[in-house]
């Protein structure tokens, strides 16, 4: 048996080539628009909760290194202190406010820097946050994410209303519509959280808020009435029109348990409570 060409060869691999068949055009474009799609909606999600998780880390950082320095140092409680901590390359900052004793949110909170969070000093914090100056016998601690300026003072620029201990949560409201109640499932009175800490208000008809801590409603469960019709007898439930318990007539002397009549002419359908 005589061996192929070199011609031959490449004759076979150039038809076995031109028989796989290519994307066409419209595939191309309809895989680009799926792509695009996912991505618009997917990247802000992320977004969003990778900021989210910044900000619950840094002020659980804040509260952890305030109430270290309150506790190891009664002497600190009489002047405010700052915690700034560096998250993704952004800010956040939190203030202790020795007056009323509350742990208070940067209105302005993530603050974008273009200075490495390793070069920058309390002296440069009133230009990066607005509200806080720092006092002339100030100190500050600092490690690697995280600075604490002891010493400084808060005004109303800082906070615009928001605290997270103590709440004056009033600029960060959201509110949430009532859910009813069933027979079998709970509801939730209408309330308001903070966007920042959680936090639940209600508020009155006079329009201030105070802080509850449960807006929950029971299910109200169900409100039987016995009722039958001409073969039946059975509860039903007034809301939600549940039926139980139910069973055939069996009639004594002429007459259901149920009180109907064993004469058909002399049945209404009345029910009976």
């Amino acid at each position: 048996m005589k061996g192929k060409s070199p011609r031959d060869l490449f004759g076979k691999q150039l038809k076995i080539q031109n028989c796989k068949k290519a994307f066409t055009l419209v595939e191309i474009i309809i895989v680009i628009a799926v792509i695009s799609v996912l991505a618009a909606v997917l990247i802000p999600s992320f977004a969003s909760l990778s900021a989210k998780a910044q900000s619950t880390a840094a002020l659980a950082q804040a509260k952890n290194r305030i109430d270290e320095i309150l506790s190891g140092n009664p002497a600190a409680n009489s002047c405010d202190i700052v915690v700034i901590s560096e998250k993704g390359g952004k800010l956040f900052a939190f203030a202790y406010d020795f007056p009323y004793g509350r742990i208070i949110s940067y209105a302005g909170n993530p603050v974008s820097i273009e200075k490495d969070f390793d070069f920058i000093s309390a002296d440069d914090i009133p230009e990066i946050i607005s509200g806080i100056s720092v006092r002339e016998n100030s100190s500050e601690e600092r490690s690697s994410d995280v600075l604490v300026i002891k010493g400084v003072t808060i005004n109303p620029d800082f906070e615009k209303g928001h605290t997270v201990t103590g709440h004056k949560c009033l600029d960060f409201l959201e509110y949430h519509e009532e859910t009813t109640a069933t027979c079998t499932i709970g509801g939730r009175k209408a309330y308001y959280s903070c966007k920042t800490c959680g936090a639940m208000f209600e508020k009155a008809a006079d329009g201030t808020f105070s802080e509850c801590e449960n807006t929950e409603i029971p299910p109200s469960g169900h409100d039987y009435f016995i009722a039958y019709d001409s073969v039946y007898h059975f509860r039903e439930c007034r809301l939600c029109h549940d039926i139980s318990e139910k069973a055939e007539h069996k009639y004594t002397g002429g007459v259901c348990e149920c009180g109907k009549s064993e004469k058909p002419d002399e049945w209404s359908g009345t029910v009976y409570p």
